[in-house]
Parts: structure tokens; sequence; C-alpha cells
């Protein structure tokens, strides 16, 4: 007889209720668990942990996070936290660090931010598009979500201005935006 050339990972059996004799008695089944990647952790697991949001160890910030109690930064760095986790749920994704990585990703593309930028440009640049798409969004409840955040996104594109500036034009593009095609 061949031995076969792959080898089959030991089983683990889960316990299954089962009645034998009319006691419930557990039986084992199923394989091995798959280990997960460390980016498969759920987002809720991993800021009750490192005790800040994702969005800090996502930009590789080296400050101490609460250090400072009413601090910009740290209102950006929460609203820009809560937007991914919205936009998550609301994609139906998953809300694991891997998922929150590729929207990140996605939205620093869309808004144009390079990777050479620096990282409180970036962060004041997100934080300025997440204002306005709160601000519009309440204007917009009734609008398609996508093509809400396509808007946004091309008045937001390429715009090199502060937090506040950026969240402000947005809001006066969207607008006018809105009394041209009503």
């Amino acid at each position: 007889m061949i031995k076969p050339a792959v080898i089959k990972p030991e089983a683990i059996k889960p316990e299954i209720p089962t009645k034998k004799g009319g006691k419930l008695e557990t039986v084992e089944r199923g394989s091995k668990p798959i280990e997960e990647s460390p980016l498969s952790q759920p987002i809720e697991d991993y800021e009750h942990e490192e005790e800040k949001p994702y969005i800090v160890e996502y930009f590789d910030l080296n400050i101490p996070y609460y250090s400072v109690e009413e601090d910009q930064t740290k209102r950006d760095l929460e609203a820009i936290n809560e937007f991914v986790k919205d936009q998550l749920v609301f994609s139906k994704k998953k809300l694991d660090l891997e998922s929150y990585d590729n929207y990140m990703l996605k939205l620093k593309e869309k808004l144009g931010i390079e990777d050479d930028l620096r990282i409180d440009a970036a962060i004041e640049r997100i934080a300025g598009f997440v204002d306005a798409y709160n601000e519009i969004s309440i204007l917009e409840k009734k609008s398609n979500h996508k093509k809400f955040i396509n808007r946004i996104v091309y008045f937001a594109k390429g715009k090199d201005f502060d937090r506040d500036t950026l969240s402000l034009l947005i809001q006066d593009e969207y607008i006018k935006w809105l009394n041209t095609n009503q």
C-alpha cells in the first residue's frame, strides 16, 4: 500500500450533545480549527485590550494617546475611527483589523493622499472629509449612499487645506451642487 503524500492535521472534535441511555452525552466531531491571522482580530477586541482606537495603530503614532484630554488630533482620530467602523457596518464587512486597513487604504487613495504625505496632514485631510461627510449627511438622508460618498470624495480630492477649511469648502461645494441639481 502507498502512503499518502499529504498528512492530514489531527482532528479535534468539538462536543456535540447526543442522547445515550436517556442521558445527554457529548460526542466529539469536526477538525482542528484554523489559526487566524492577527489582522482577523475584531476591532472592538483590539481597542478594549489596547485602550485606544485602532486608528492610532494604523497611523503608527508613537504618542501617549490619552496624555492630552482635549486635543484636536485626538478628536480627529476618534471621528475617523468611528467613521471607518460605521462604513464597514454599512457595507456589511467584518469589523476586523484587515477590513479596517483595506478601507483606510481605499479612502486615502480616493482622497488622493499619497504615502509620502506627513501623517498629521493626512489625518487633517481625512478628518476634514469626515467632518464634511457628517455635516452633509444630515442634509442628505434620502440620497443614495454610494453616490453621496463619491460626490464628497470628488469635492475633497487633491484639496490641500487644513481640516476646518477643507470641511467648509466641501460643504460649500456640496450646497452649490445641490442648488444646481434640484
